[in-house]
């Protein structure tokens, strides 16, 4: 009986130490939530290729967790819808590994772009597709602390067969006003709508 005892007793004290895996939580900061200036129900005006003025309204703004396993982070995740639902753009933050990310999804061109910022909320080049300016203007008007993040990706079919060249994509981005302008292809498809301010 004292071997039995003996062995559930180093049975249960070896699946303790084994099974405390230490897990770990990324909360957002506050410089993480202020990241992504939009608010639920706001509406951000911007003007197409074509000078034609467009809304798109902000539809969802939440907080939640996610992950697995042993790792788990706390995400924004803000969307912006046009009026008859047919664009949308997708924007998430998250805190991982003592610095941020922002993720932006553009449906019309099915790109996600990264942004990367330290702790304090100053934008950084993490890599060779991130640019940052001091000041840049933008539709006749001069925005500061904005990132530039440049996506390269080959033209597709609806099968995925690649039909065409490799092109360039680019998005604008800064913590007051959000996404100044989207160019694709050397070409600004919309820019954030400086006259209706």
């Amino acid at each position: 009986m004292k071997i039995l005892n003996f062995f559930v007793l180093s049975m249960t004290v070896v699946l303790f130490f084994t099974s405390c895996e230490k897990i770990f939580y990324y909360k957002l900061t506050e410089v993480d939530k202020q990241m992504i200036p939009y608010y639920l129900g706001q509406k951000i005006s911007f003007v197409d290729s074509l000078g034609q003025p467009f809304d798109l309204i902000v539809t969802k703004d939440t907080i939640s967790w996610n992950g697995g396993d042993q790792e788990f982070w706390e995400q924004k995740v803000v969307e912006l819808q046009s009026k008859n639902l047919d664009f949308y753009i997708v924007i998430v933050v998250n805190e991982a590994y003592a610095s941020g990310q922002i993720s932006i999804f553009i449906s019309s061109i099915h790109i996600h772009y990264g942004i990367g910022y330290d702790m304090e909320g100053n934008f950084a080049n993490f890599s060779n597709t991130t640019i940052c300016y001091n000041n840049l203007l933008i539709n006749n008007k001069i925005f500061y602390d904005v990132v530039r993040s440049v996506v390269f990706y080959d033209e597709c079919d609806e099968l995925g067969n690649i039909i065409g060249g490799r092109h360039k994509t680019s998005i604008y981005y800064n913590k007051t006003y959000g996404i100044l302008q989207l160019e694709d292809k050397d070409k600004v498809v919309f820019t954030i709508d400086t006259q209706s301010e």
